[in-house]
């Protein structure tokens, strides 16, 4: 039951970002749905759905190199990984700091494969990609803590894990 859910909520994320993406909106729906399910199903079992989901929407964006899939997913898997042992997960309007940290993920790989490597500086480059990393920033302060709360919602009523009960199930420091 776990895996079905799994991949049915990094397809749902799969297509979210690249509906957002058709209407040039850069939203890391993909990042915050593996960092969600990374959190709370450890990383395991995920990786392999987000390392897919990744090279499809790098492929479907037209990207030069598969870099959400190799650079940006294992970024925030690793992130996640760090934020299920040390982080807080029971406050959701806390899940804002590492939303930010996803988007300023994506925004710094992302905007340095593409930008820096296939096209020459200039200065309204330099001013768009400020623009774009904002953008992820807060598209992902926003959007953590809105699926943090709509996947638990769902959890609840499938009766799998949750994201606030993690801390409820990690060891404490020192034991």
């Amino acid at each position: 039951m776990q895996l079905t859910w799994i991949l049915l909520v990094v397809f749902c994320a799969l297509l979210a970002e690249l509906a957002a993406g058709g209407f040039g909106l850069a939203v890391p729906f993909l990042a915050v749905v593996v960092f969600y399910l990374s959190t709370v199903y450890g990383w395991r079992l995920v990786t392999v759905p987000a390392l897919l989901a990744g090279a499809v929407l790098d492929v479907t964006l037209g990207r030069h190199a598969p870099v959400t899939a190799l650079l940006v997913l294992p970024l925030v898997i690793s992130l996640a990984r760090f934020w299920r042992h040390e982080g807080v997960c029971r406050y959701l309007m806390v899940q804002t700091l590492p939303g930010a940290f996803l988007g300023l993920i994506q925004a710094a790989v992302l905007l340095s494969v593409e930008s820096f490597m296939v096209e020459r500086f200039f200065w309204r480059l330099l001013f768009h990609n400020l623009w774009v990393a904002a953008e992820l920033c807060v598209a992902g302060m926003l959007a953590l803590p809105s699926v943090c709360a709509a996947l638990d919602w769902l959890a609840r009523l499938l009766a799998l894990p949750r994201y606030q009960e993690v801390q409820e199930r990690r060891p404490e420091h020192g034991s």
